[in-house]
């Protein structure tokens, strides 16, 4: 019999696209992630969802209206590559780019 996929690994087989925009700590943290069992993975994520929840709380009623509007904006594609609003940031604030 088939195992059932977990939440967290049918998000990622349903919209691949989000893992283009990783930092390498996120990535080397699903690297980890993907390497425990599946009994393992089902017995963090509970844990890995309060964490979540708590880093939430804090939010504003406009901060959660804007978080909104950026994922519509990305949804239509209405999206700049990073590396170019980071070169406008760098150069707005004088901050060296590596």
């Amino acid at each position: 019999m088939a195992q059932k996929a977990s939440w967290v690994e049918w998000r990622l087989v349903a919209d691949p696209a989000k893992l283009v925009c990783m930092t390498e700590a996120q990535s080397q943290i699903l690297e980890l992630f993907r390497a425990l069992s599946a009994d393992e993975r089902d017995a963090l994520l509970p844990h890995l969802a309060e964490a979540a929840e708590d880093d939430f709380d804090d939010l504003t009623a406009e901060d959660v209206a804007a978080i909104e509007e950026g994922i519509a904006q990305a949804e239509r594609g209405e999206v700049e590559d990073a590396e170019v609003v980071l070169d406008r940031i760098a150069a707005r604030f004088n901050f060296p780019r590596a």
